[in-house]
């Protein structure tokens, strides 16, 4: 099946749409475990928190900022532009 051009730039740009989601779910996880001088988290947690949900962040916007990429560039060299 064929997807139309305007077709793979709009899913192009819901998944730029999931970087940006993730970005923001990530800054309020690391806001979540911020050491506060009443209780919380240590330091050395708060550090082992942001990079534990670092790692799958950073994944899920890797695969999304390459499928995006590939569908920008098949609807810009598709001939019903």
């Amino acid at each position: 099946m064929q997807l139309n051009a305007k077709v793979e730039r709009l899913i192009a740009l819901g998944a730029y749409g999931v970087v940006a989601g993730v970005l923001v779910v990530y800054g309020f996880l690391v806001a979540l475990v911020k050491p506060i001088s009443v209780g919380g988290p240590n330091g050395i947690t708060w550090a082992v928190s942001c990079i534990a949900v670092a790692a799958p962040c950073a994944a899920l916007i890797a695969v999304h900022l390459a499928l995006a990429a590939q569908l920008r560039t098949h609807a810009a060299t598709r001939p019903d532009r």
